[in-house]
């Protein structure tokens, strides 16, 4: 089960996943409009999950994120962040800043898989 967390507004987050035909794979969110917080979106999100499948607790969730800021709201929310050097953050940086464990690209496995 997949969710996305966005601190954009949920239809320009949507709009962005559009072109690569990824927003089937996102069964639900939380987004810039749901708080400008965003451990608290992590928060929401999983909470969402939750309602899906009731047994689910945070430490279940994996966070996957390619800045510190996605790491740090991660670990408040109880989640296990995964870093992913995909953007202006470097592997190295994202392991300081507390993944769990972190990627280069997304086409690196993905951990215990």
């Amino acid at each position: 089960m997949l969710g996305l967390v966005s601190g954009a507004l949920e239809g320009a987050a949507r709009t962005k996943l559009m072109p690569a035909n990824l927003n089937r794979f996102f069964v639900f969110g939380a987004y810039g409009s749901d708080s400008p917080d965003r451990a608290e979106l992590t928060r929401l999100a999983i909470d969402k999950a939750t309602r899906l499948h009731d047994q689910l607790t945070p430490a279940q969730v994996h966070v996957v994120g390619d800045t510190p800021h996605d790491i740090e709201a991660a670990k408040a929310a109880g989640a296990v962040p995964i870093g992913v050097a995909t953007g202006h953050y470097s592997t190295d940086e994202l392991a300081v800043a507390g993944g769990s464990h972190v990627l280069g690209s997304l086409e690196d496995p993905f951990p215990g898989l």
